[in-house]
């Protein structure tokens, strides 16, 4: 189960422990709050949301690459920038990076002072869906 992000051809593929955290936060319906009409009824009015839904990746066994953690941040750097995202070989998602929700939280496995391009991160993305 592969997960990948990919840009202007250029695929980063991410660690496969990622799990998508809150896959079933979100549902395609928006409601606005019930009110009553000048009658006395009950108006419910509901509908499909078009876009915008979080994903977030994580997980304690989402270890990436200083390396990787790099190039992520560069990517996350320019605003407005969509991405294609897998999922579990699911079919791609057209994404943005959240940055209101902080776009990517990374903490070292191990710290160390001077890290190297090879020395691993745990990992939180968070995206949008666009």
């Amino acid at each position: 189960m592969a997960h990948t992000l990919t840009f202007s051809g250029t695929t980063i593929v991410l660690p496969q422990h990622l799990l998508w955290t809150n896959e079933f936060a979100w549902l395609p319906v928006s409601m606005a709050a019930p009110r009553y009409s000048v009658t006395g009824a009950l108006l419910l009015e509901s509908g499909l949301r078009q876009a915008g839904r979080p994903i977030e990746l994580g997980g304690e066994s989402g270890w990436v690459l200083r390396s990787t953690l790099l190039s992520l941040r560069d990517w996350a750097a320019v605003p407005g920038r969509q991405f294609a995202l897998v999922v579990r070989d699911e079919p791609a998602r057209t994404v943005r990076f959240d940055h209101a929700a902080g776009a990517i939280v990374a903490d070292p496995v191990v710290e160390f002072s001077d890290p190297a391009p090879s020395d691993f991160y745990r990992l939180v993305l968070r995206f949008i869906e666009v």
